[in-house]
């Protein structure tokens, strides 16, 4: 896996990782063919998941992204804690990321890549910078139709951190990266990358219907939004 790589083949070659982040554990060790560290935070099964999975040289921090109750309500405490971090991403990953960083200290990698989409875009890019700028190796965050996570005074307290490099991927008009709106002091860090094309609205309609009936009814938020937009721009 090349860290210093062009920042769209990077991002093509971690998608399957931030994707997977929202299956079980089992499916994920079958999918990756090797047992992987995982790790939970929250109540009565809802909250935070997130995996490690160990390759010798490198290891993929993974985390999902919304999929239950109090991921949307903490979603929406819009609020900047001292620092200037969003505390609704917040709250639940301060609970496990110390357990995050000392199992990487063990697994003595060189580069570890963080991943995540929507939510778990917003915790890779907390982890990347708040929790693991002082990590001996070299820290690669790539966050997919990420929310803005922190105030700039954060952004700019981290920026010289050596060895890590943030990517985002926006796909499409993908509405969730413009929140929570800039002018309630959030921003937005690291080189941009956009994929996917910008629709008609009766394009959206079609590809809404289309996706919607793939997934036989089931719930379906925001088409651009969705894993099936990067997915399919991925090849996975």
């Amino acid at each position: 896996m090349n860290s210093n790589g062009d920042a769209l083949a990077v991002a093509g070659d971690l998608w399957r990782f931030a994707e997977l982040a929202y299956e079980p554990k089992s499916t994920v060790e079958r999918e990756l063919g090797r047992s992987v560290d995982w790790f939970y935070a929250g109540i009565g099964g809802m909250g935070d998941d997130a995996y490690i999975a160990n390759y010798g040289a490198y290891a993929v921090l993974a985390f999902a992204g919304s999929n239950d109750g109090l991921d949307w309500l903490l979603n929406g405490v819009a609020l900047k804690d001292r620092s200037g971090v969003h505390i609704g991403f917040d709250v639940l990953l301060k609970e496990y990321a110390y357990d995050v960083v000392m199992a990487l200290q063990k697994l003595q990698v060189g580069t570890v890549f963080v991943v995540g989409h929507s939510l778990g875009g917003a915790k890779a890019q907390l982890m990347a910078r708040k929790y693991l700028g002082g990590f001996a190796g070299e820290v690669v965050c790539v966050a997919y139709g990420a929310p803005r996570v922190a105030s700039a005074k954060f952004f700019k307290a981290r920026r010289e951190q050596v060895g890590v490099r943030t990517i985002r991927v926006d796909y499409g008009d993908d509405v969730v990266p413009h929140l929570p709106p800039a002018r309630w002091g959030f921003r937005h860090d690291g080189e941009l990358v956009r994929v996917g094309p910008r629709l008609k609205w009766w394009q959206k309609a079609r590809l809404v219907y289309r996706a919607y009936k793939a997934r036989k009814g089931g719930d379906l938020p925001w088409w651009e939004h969705h894993r099936f937009g990067y997915s399919r721009e991925f090849g996975h």
